[in-house]
């Protein structure tokens, strides 16, 4: 991770899409794809450019129904969750053959059925937890120190 373009980590700042996107590709030494662009709104030479290129081609980030990315858009928990799910399957992991899990939080119900599994194989893994109030928040924006914690988590989680 990088601080943001004042040169601060601001902690309690929002993540967008693209720099989550953008730490995933770093992780990965910045492989280069011949993929063509399928987002409208991500113009070659931005400074996530190749590094969406990447995350598309290997299936880690959908856009929306509009056909755009909105990679400066804050990205909620649940959203920052399904990519690093779709990142973990990427490497070969995640859930295989039938499974079960009920999420341990309070709201739950809240979060999507395109979330759900993501969320469940962090949850079990002890890469994302609840909020003081039990809650996950799955619309709540994610903050920079949580994305920090997170890829702690999942970076020494064992295997």
């Amino acid at each position: 991770m990088h601080g943001n373009d004042r040169g601060l980590f601001d902690p309690n700042g929002a993540v967008t899409r693209a720099a989550v996107i953008m730490t995933l590709w770093n992780r990965e030494k910045n492989p280069v794809v011949d993929y063509l662009m399928q987002f409208s709104d991500v113009k070659e030479g931005q400074w996530y450019t190749e590094a969406v290129r990447w995350a598309a081609s290997e299936g880690i980030i959908d856009g929306y129904e509009d056909g755009t990315l909105r990679p400066d858009r804050p990205v909620n928990r649940e959203e920052l969750t399904a990519m690093l799910y779709r990142y973990e399957q990427y490497k070969g992991g995640g859930f295989t053959g039938a499974w079960m899990f009920p999420l341990p939080f309070s709201d739950s119900a809240k979060v999507s059925a395109w979330a759900y599994e993501a969320v469940a194989w962090c949850s079990m893994n002890k890469i994302v937890n609840g909020k003081d109030d039990g809650a996950f928040d799955p619309a709540g924006n994610a903050k920079r120190c949580e994305l920090a914690k997170i890829l702690t988590a999942y970076l020494t989680m064992e295997k």
